[in-house]
């Protein structure tokens, strides 16, 4: 049995602004910049990509119909001693057709347009990369204000205390009189579904995404600050219980708390339209308003405005849908500084490749979490623990995946999972 075919969430539109004068002092600040002056620069670079992306995109478009053109009238000019000749599909200079005998005048002009647009394209591409390698600079930057300064010690410097003048407020993180570092977080939700069963029988039933579901929900509960308030666990929903569900959850959720979204189930990807599903129970093979696309889960989690969320999918998907991040463990610091920034993680199970039904995935992921003993261990320190565990024990030699979910919101930070005292 497999689970079949994930692919790469697609990006959001964004609003183009190009980056100016009256931006350049936040985007100059590097290498010592604060945190709000990071989160500043990555999104006016960020906007500045999205523009150069469909500037790009629209000078392709133009370069493809004038590729087009001058291929008709070459072939006009070929055929001209018969009669014969073809319309063009394009719409150079507001015609739709272009005559049989153009001419070499006329293909030397339609000639030094695209030369002109794949020169205007080249610069571009240019532009973009050194854009990239700039992101990837405030990506990685640690902000000024990394650490506060130790305040006295006394129980007003914790942020759970209820005395009103604790000298820390509401800050991010203290350290407590054992000068250990303690994060103030909000709640943990969790939203855990297996699709074992279908109910069309034109797709295959699985067996273990269920009892997956209810092994990471027993560990989570046992293990990490998550509660069975709010932890939801759906065996076999349908494609309404999952969108309701998430739909409740944007309802619930507080811009502090912390989102685990858990998928095991079939999967299918779309070749035609470079787009990937997840099949709910009620799924029906040729029926894609039963399904739910990627693009939809991640609405859903640009949406849902919490402080983290990390999506953990145990079926097929593409590398492509991450901006890959080195899976080096974070110390303390770090850790205090991938907590205050917002983000929307995912790891996965696979590439397009299938991965089975019996999940080594599954195994070393749970199995990690049991053995865990530190207090605070981001998604990159799972992952780091057991990818290569699955790499070393996959039948099908699946590779799982860690980054970002591209335009859902991530700021640089990471999921954190909390240990209970036990």
């Amino acid at each position: 049995m497999k689970k079949g075919y994930l692919i790469p969430l697609s990006f959001f539109t964004l609003t183009c602004v190009c980056i100016g004068a009256e931006n350049k002092a936040s985007v100059d600040c590097y290498p010592t910049c604060t945190q709000s002056q990071i989160v500043t620069a990555k999104n006016e670079i960020n906007a500045e990509l999205t523009f150069l992306d469909s500037k790009y995109s629209r000078l392709e478009a133009k370069a493809n119909l004038l590729e087009n053109d001058i291929s008709v009238i070459r072939f006009n000019q070929r055929r001209s001693q018969i009669g014969t000749s073809v319309k063009s599909t394009a719409t150079i200079g507001n015609s739709n057709d272009l005559p049989a005998q153009s001419g070499t005048e006329e293909l030397d002009r339609l000639s030094d347009r695209l030369d002109e647009l794949k020169t205007e394209m080249f610069t571009i591409e240019k532009e973009r990369s050194s854009m990239s390698a700039y992101l990837d600079q405030f990506v990685n930057l640690v902000p000024t204000e990394l650490v506060p300064q130790r305040a006295s010690r006394s129980l007003n410097n914790n942020p759970y205390s209820d005395s009103p003048d604790r000298s820390l407020g509401d800050a991010d993180f203290y350290y407590n009189d054992d000068d250990e570092l303690v994060l103030n977080f909000g709640d943990f939700y969790a939203l855990l579904a297996g699709v074992n069963e279908y109910e069309s029988d034109e797709i295959v039933d699985l067996y273990e995404p269920v009892q997956d579901a209810k092994t990471l929900k027993k560990v989570l509960l046992n293990n990490y600050e998550f509660t069975e308030e709010k932890t939801i666990l759906l065996e076999n929903p349908t494609r309404s219980d999952l969108l309701n569900s998430l739909e409740n959850l944007a309802g619930s959720i507080k811009a502090n708390d912390s989102l685990l979204i858990f998928y095991a189930g079939h999967g299918f990807w779309d070749e035609k339209f470079k787009q990937g599903y997840w099949l709910p129970a009620d799924a029906r093979q040729k029926t894609k308003a039963s399904w739910i696309s990627n693009a939809t889960i991640r609405d859903y989690i640009y949406g849902i405005k919490t402080k983290h969320t990390l999506l953990i999918a145990d079926a097929c998907f593409s590398g492509g849908l991450f901006r890959t991040r080195s899976a080096f463990q974070a110390d303390e610091k770090l850790k205090s500084t991938l907590f205050q920034m917002t983000s929307r993680k995912a790891i996965t199970s696979g590439t397009l490749t299938e991965v089975p039904d019996d999940s080594v995935f599954m195994k070393y992921l749970v199995q990690n979490l049991e053995k865990n003993q530190s207090k605070y261990m981001t998604s990159q320190d799972l992952f780091a623990k057991f990818k290569i565990a699955v790499l070393n024990n996959s039948p099908l030699n699946q590779v799982p995946q860690h980054g970002v979910v591209q335009g859902s919101g991530d700021e640089g930070g990471d999921f954190i999972f909390v240990r209970k005292n036990i």
